[in-house]
């Protein structure tokens, strides 16, 4: 704060058990510091935000802080404050495994100016459904021309005997 620019905390759990996390501004009056602002905001506010983001049925968004620990998330609302790991784990590059056993394939990006990250996941069977798709109609094509040349080569064996009599 004494930068000049507002902080955003991690989040922790208070004495009453309840998660919470801590945004600092400070208020300025002639290029100096006179005062500092503090607001303590609830995860739920922002699990709001991420339910009401629009997000198809199935997929899921989180936001952990600087410490790796669960800020807000779509899926759940008791995990805040904790680690991310019980939220869920990373099983290969992007792919995560949630505590509920899902498999989702992600993406994420930090939160300007914090440091902070949101991830946002589809569910992996919907996200490898284009790719089996199309080995479904590579696999048909395939036999298709397998069957189009076994054809051909049939037309071909019996019409040679006839070219090469007449």
């Amino acid at each position: 704060v004494s930068s000049g620019v507002g902080v955003v905390g991690n989040v922790v759990t208070g004495p009453g058990g309840k998660a919470a996390f801590p945004v600092r501004v400070p208020i300025q009056r002639d290029d100096r510091t006179k005062a500092v602002l503090s607001a303590v905001i609830r995860p739920e506010m922002i699990a709001r935000i991420l339910r009401d983001s629009g997000l198809p049925t199935g997929w899921s968004a989180w936001v952990t802080d600087s410490r790796d620990r669960l800020v807000a998330a779509t899926a759940v609302s008791n995990l805040e404050a904790r680690p991310a790991s019980e939220f869920g784990l990373a099983v290969e590059g992007d792919r995560f495994q949630l505590f509920d056993g899902s498999s989702l394939q992600t993406a994420s990006a930090s939160l300007e100016g914090t440091p902070w990250q949101v991830r946002v996941g589809l569910p992996s069977a919907v996200y490898e459904r284009p790719a089996q798709q199309a080995i479904l109609l590579l696999t048909v094509a395939g036999a298709l021309i397998a069957l189009l040349c076994a054809l051909a080569g049939m037309l071909l064996y019996r019409e040679l005997p006839a070219r090469t009599a007449g």
